[in-house]
């Protein structure tokens, strides 16, 4: 379902770790185009969250307690298949991009890679949408 133009990304982010949830939201909320609309600290609220706030891009953390970040993107995508999720990961193994792309995710990327290409592909994704 596509919305007007004139709106903005709206986005969830999904990490069990506070500091990364409130950095990206700070980091995200710098962001003309952009709009937090929530976070969840692990997947089963990631996919309680989407439900509720219906995002356009979820960015998703893979290691996440009670459900993993790549069966939470599999449940959100198989529910609300328009729905972008991003993957996010402190681990470096290619194995893990894989995993998430095969549950659906639309990019992947780590942790220690610099915020400007996760903000492209928000923006990439999110105008799909919109």
């Amino acid at each position: 379902m596509k919305r007007s133009a004139s709106k903005r990304i709206r986005i969830l982010i999904a990490d069990d770790h506070a500091v990364v949830r409130d950095g990206l939201s700070f980091y995200f909320g710098g962001v003309p185009d952009f709009e937090i609309v929530g976070d969840a600290r692990d997947g089963r609220q990631a996919v309680d969250r989407v439900q509720e706030l219906r995002p356009d891009v979820v960015v998703m953390d893979v290691a996440m307690p009670h459900l993993n970040g790549a069966d939470a993107t599999r449940i959100i995508k198989n529910r609300w298949p328009e729905t972008e999720i991003i993957g996010l990961s402190a681990d470096s193994a290619d194995a893990i991009g894989r995993a998430m792309f095969a549950a659906g995710a639309s990019a992947y990327f780590r942790k220690d890679e610099p915020l400007d290409g996760l903000v492209a592909s928000v923006r990439a994704l999110g105008k799909k949408i919109l």
